[in-house]
């Protein structure tokens, strides 16, 4: 079990420096390199990436001794009325607690709140947790939408 989690929109340089180490983590766990999608653009500007008006960073905080970032959710926009949900990642240790859902959850609200018609997401077909929470709150398998090299790619979209 897990003490109380405390879910923040990133809005200070703490939170999203919290935010980039949990989307570096990330990154080292895949097989490959994100170069293909400017992620190393994308992380030295997570603020730009990822803030308002167009966007949100979502943050899992657990409370207890001290505050540790366990959960992070990205929103950005695509284009039009469309937005993309990235990097969304929970600490191995923290899974199995609900954390994505809420994560995802939330990302969805802050969606609508933007104006946001669609949301957009590519993932890998060996990441079937996530695949199963998305299905369950309504994304459907589409076309992709984006260059990605990774065979074994697949794409969503949930109509808001």
């Amino acid at each position: 079990m897990v003490n109380k989690i405390r879910y923040i929109t990133a809005k200070t340089k703490k939170d999203y420096e919290d935010g980039k180490k949990l989307i570096l983590e990330y990154a080292a766990s895949l097989n490959f390199d994100l170069c293909f999608q400017n992620f190393k653009n994308e992380i030295n500007n997570l603020e730009k990436e990822y803030g308002f008006p167009g966007g949100c960073l979502v943050l899992a905080r657990i409370e207890g001794e001290g505050t540790e970032t366990i959960g992070v959710v990205g929103l950005r926009k695509y284009k039009g009325k469309t937005c993309e949900l990235k990097r969304m990642y929970v600490i191995r240790k923290y899974r199995n607690y609900g954390i994505g859902k809420d994560l995802l959850k939330r990302s969805i609200r802050n969606a609508k709140k933007m104006l946001y018609q669609k949301i957009r997401l590519d993932t890998l077909e060996t990441m079937t947790a996530a695949i199963g929470l998305y299905k369950n709150f309504g994304f459907k398998e589409i076309k992709p939408y984006r260059y990605n090299p990774i065979a074994t790619a697949k794409y969503f979209e949930l109509d808001l």
